[in-house]
């Protein structure tokens, strides 16, 4: 984290913060919140980006232990880590939340379903989201990115061969 931090600060010229947090822990939330607004004192914006597939399962070899997990990181953190941010966000006049996605969350794919199934729940809690804050003059918006070049999608390459080319040649929506 601290590598990357000075990486962008190098980059950008802009301020940075090694905050090093897992996504999926909702008791460490609070905690991680705390150091950011400690160090800048506010929060204007807030991009929910963490995510996981950590393995190919089939829907009838899932097991609970593999859905939690990737619900956890996938869904439970952007829940979580938003409802701490906004209510501090409206306070201070109003910010953005940005949830990223995936145009896996609108066509299921053969053992993806743990993924496919928490990117469109991450859709639907950033629509309950957008609703609820919305008076608060918080903006909350989801983007739905197709495949790209990522450690995730390397990662699947790994543990199923033609994996990259597969993704690559499915229909988006």
């Amino acid at each position: 984290c601290e590598e990357i931090a000075k990486a962008i600060a190098a980059e950008t010229g802009g301020e940075t913060m090694a905050a090093p947090w897992h996504a999926g822990d909702w008791e460490g939330a609070p905690d991680f919140v705390g150091r950011v607004l400690e160090r800048f004192g506010r929060v204007d914006v807030l991009v929910n980006n963490a995510a996981i597939a950590p393995q190919f399962m089939s829907v009838a070899e899932m097991t609970s232990e593999f859905w939690d997990k990737v619900m956890s990181v996938n869904l439970k953190g952007p829940l979580r880590l938003s409802g701490l941010v906004a209510p501090r966000m409206a306070a201070q006049g109003g910010g953005a939340i940005i949830n990223v996605a995936s145009v896996g969350a609108y066509r299921g794919s053969p053992n993806n379903s743990a993924y496919s199934v928490s990117k469109a729940g991450l859709i639907n809690l950033t629509q309950a989201m957008a609703a609820e804050w919305a008076p608060l003059n918080v903006r909350v918006n989801t983007i739905c990115p197709g495949p790209f070049l990522t450690p995730m999608l390397v990662g699947g390459e790994r543990s199923q061969p033609g994996y990259i080319a597969a993704a690559a040649g499915r229909p988006m929506l």
